[in-house]
């Protein structure tokens, strides 16, 4: 086997860090895989339990697109141009609330201007909720 070549440069530090670092990783990695060859009876029924234990908490695991906690509401916020009219937040509120109430899926809409969790006084906001699902 060769010796190793001392590194001398600006990352010698860096690559001195990494080979110890390798060689300390390669040593556990080694003794644990002795252990194992010497308890590989015991090894084996746990590497096989903790599989099973995967596959259980695998399909355990809800995989619907919709969580259950999904209560059927939604909103929506829109904006105008600043200074606009009342009249004009109301008449749009008053078309996006018809175009989201013709849609089978929405049961209830309310429209309300001039609130918004952004805070600005042009907006408009829609409280909608789904019909029940299944």
């Amino acid at each position: 086997m060769r010796r190793k070549k001392e590194s001398h440069g600006p990352l010698a530090w860096f690559f001195g860090v990494f080979n110890r670092s390798f060689d300390w990783v390669k040593e556990r990695y080694g003794s644990i895989i002795a252990m194992l060859i010497k308890v590989r009876l015991l090894a084996i029924p746990v590497y096989v339990a903790s599989i099973a234990l995967t596959a259980f908490v695998y399909n355990m695991t809800p995989t619907g697109f919709i969580p259950e906690e999904d209560q059927g509401y939604f909103f929506m916020l829109g904006n105008s141009p600043a200074g606009v009219s009342i009249e004009y937040t109301k008449d749009v509120i008053s078309q996006a609330t018809e175009i989201v109430a013709a849609r089978e899926e929405v049961e209830h809409v309310l429209g309300m201007g001039g609130f918004s969790f952004l805070g600005n006084d042009s907006s408009k906001s829609l409280f909608c909720q789904a019909q029940k699902l299944g």
